[in-house]
């Protein structure tokens, strides 16, 4: 963990601004007492790649009224020219063939509720297991055509009333892009981005607009300051203040939450009287599972499941798809009033379990008034969840498939009688 303190006298207003200044290494709030006897605490909010372990969601939580998007709009993102789908429910399954844009989809979403932070066109990837891309050659897998300069564009239609956001990235590929950071209110800090700048430019629903950008620094300073070296290079970003911003986490389709992560989110759960919820939903797995609870040994926090009379053992070793389905009901508690981003949702689930899982993950996503969006190739899948909310009315449930035609995207909604037509009949509609 990175620490940074800076021992210089900065106003109470100029402060405020630096603030703004956001530094990818560095997530945590230090103290320092000035010569005069001041204590000020510094606190750098997360961006690109604070605290990421390979297969851990990133959350970006809102403190506004929660809402549902019903409609979503995406343009020139990885190899998507534009892709519209609607309607979106409290619970919506994408299926369609691999490599047709489902995935990303998803990541689409993702960057949308972190619209204050373009610097998360760079860790997309990480998703899918590659590296972060600190170099100009990342846009070419996340932007349609870099070279046209046409901005990525997802917008959204959703309640409260309507209501439609939207947001537009952009990148900057020259060779030398010079940013001074006037946000700081220090003279002369000057900063040299070397091959990209991304500008992200949010939209509300009173079209009220919020600009936000990031970029590399590699060349620093103009500046007498003892400033570190963690301030020297790396990721920058300039975040807007956007108000009412939703929550996310994105549950990638091969790669398992840390332990201890996992552990601590479920300990919240259990300081709110909200476990029990979890418990309900993993019974479809276990039958016999009668509680689930923190245990501390050796120094670290592990999830255990009680089993009928027999003592606690680690959720681990329950089994793959027990432990996926704790991991989804603590994110759904995690980001109420927000998006849960499924990949391949039905990983590690035997197909006689599916029913009885959407019914009661519908009932965790409606308690928690959290949106569940989520892919898979499972025929079986789409049919449970169709039976399983069936009778839950407008709005709880949606299945969509992406088809690929002549080098074309298209959406097929599958309405109620289209999916009991395809149960009736066995139709593909994967």
């Amino acid at each position: 963990m990175m620490i940074l303190l800076l021992a210089v006298r900065i106003s109470s207003r100029a402060f405020q601004r630096f603030t703004r200044f956001s530094i990818y290494t560095i997530d945590r709030i230090s103290d320092w007492r000035m010569s005069g006897g001041e204590k000020f605490a510094l606190r750098f909010s997360r961006t690109v790649s604070v605290k990421w372990r390979s297969g851990q969601g990133a959350v970006y939580n809102g403190d506004g009224e929660p809402r549902m998007i019903t409609e979503l709009d995406i343009s020139n993102f990885r190899h998507i020219e534009r892709l519209a789908v609607a309607p979106l429910g409290r619970i919506t399954l994408i299926g369609g063939r691999n490599g047709v844009g489902k995935t990303a989809l998803l990541e689409a979403l993702w960057l949308f509720t972190g619209a204050n932070s373009p610097g998360l066109a760079m860790a997309v990837d990480k998703f899918r297991g590659v590296s972060e891309r600190l170099d100009p050659n990342f846009s070419a897998s996340v932007f349609r055509n870099v070279g046209a300069r046409q901005p990525i564009v997802i917008s959204t239609k959703g309640t409260p009333n309507g209501a439609r956001r939207s947001l537009e990235l952009e990148v900057d590929t020259n060779d030398l892009v010079t940013v001074r950071s006037d946000t700081s209110g220090i003279s002369g800090l000057t900063e040299t981005s070397g091959g990209f700048r991304i500008v992200g430019v949010y939209t509300d629903e009173n079209g009220e607009k919020y600009t936000s950008q990031a970029w590399q620094v590699i060349q620093t300073f103009d500046t007498p300051l003892p400033v570190p070296a963690p301030l020297a290079a790396g990721i920058r970003e300039e975040q807007a203040r956007i108000p009412d911003r939703i929550g996310a986490r994105f549950m990638p389709a091969r790669h398992r939450e840390p332990t201890e992560n996992l552990s601590a989110r479920f300990g919240k759960l259990q300081l709110a009287g909200k476990e029990k919820r979890a418990t309900e939903l993993l019974r479809h797995l276990e039958p016999s599972l009668t509680a689930l609870t923190v245990i501390s040994t050796g120094g670290s926090s592990v999830i255990h499941a009680y089993i009928g009379d027999n003592l606690p053992i680690p959720v681990n070793l329950v089994g793959e798809g027990f432990s996926r389905m704790l991991e989804l009901a603590v994110g759904i508690a995690d980001v109420s009033g927000g998006l849960l981003l499924v990949d391949e949702i039905e990983n590690g689930l035997h197909y006689s379990t599916h029913q009885g899982v959407f019914s009661t993950l519908f009932k965790v996503a409606e308690e928690f008034d959290t949106q569940v969006v989520a892919t898979t190739h499972s025929r079986e899948c789409a049919i449970a969840a169709r039976k399983a909310l069936g009778d839950k009315g407008d709005g709880a449930f949606a299945y969509h498939r992406i088809d690929r035609r002549d080098g074309k995207l298209s959406v097929a909604h599958f309405d109620a009688e289209m999916m009991d037509a395809a149960t009736d009949f066995g139709m593909e509609i994967r």
